[in-house]
């Protein structure tokens, strides 16, 4: 199978530098099909490029449209993913400036068609490929307060100040 654009052949040219070449150009087609990045529509003469937003694997009878979350330029055999953190959301994209950024709380991977909305216990800021995982707060440990703890103390019963339990009422 042949890569790259169609051959031409020359039949009947005669040259001369001062003048444009002339005779005729016979376009020879791959019986095998059009090469990546072109197509071959019924009764053409010659084989098309890819139009911008759209690709063709060799041997195509048309082009396939770019599917979210990707791009191409013309003449393209594949479409490309858009870069991680990113996403595109619409068919048939022509370039990579078609991408939109991720919002903080939302991540990407490449070829991404909408952002995916970090999981609990993670954050991620604008463009994020991945989540992070959040730092666990530091509380200082206090050791657990048992009933004969709290028999131990003595309780202070003041004017201003009684202290109680709460759901108990306070005792006189």
């Amino acid at each position: 199978m042949t890569e790259g654009p169609p051959r031409l052949r020359l039949s009947g040219c005669r040259f001369d530098p001062a003048e444009p070449l002339q005779g005729t150009i016979i376009m020879s087609l791959d019986p095998n099909g059009a090469p990546a990045g072109y197509y071959y529509q019924a009764g053409a003469t010659a084989y098309l490029l890819d139009p911008a937003g759209t690709y063709s694997l060799a041997g195509a009878s048309a082009p396939t449209i770019d599917p979210a979350g990707t791009y191409s330029g013309p003449g393209a055999s594949a479409p490309t993913l858009a870069d991680p953190g990113a996403y595109i959301p619409f068919t048939g994209a022509t370039s990579e400036s078609v991408e939109i950024v991720d919002p903080a709380g939302t991540y990407s991977l490449a070829g991404a068609s909408a952002p995916t909305t970090d999981p609990a216990g993670t954050y991620s800021g604008p463009g994020a490929s991945l989540p992070t995982l959040a730092r666990a707060r530091r509380r200082s440990i206090q050791p657990a307060r048992t009933a004969a703890r709290a028999r131990a103390r003595p309780r202070c019963r003041t004017q201003a100040r009684i202290f109680h339990s709460p759901g108990r009422p306070p005792s006189q």
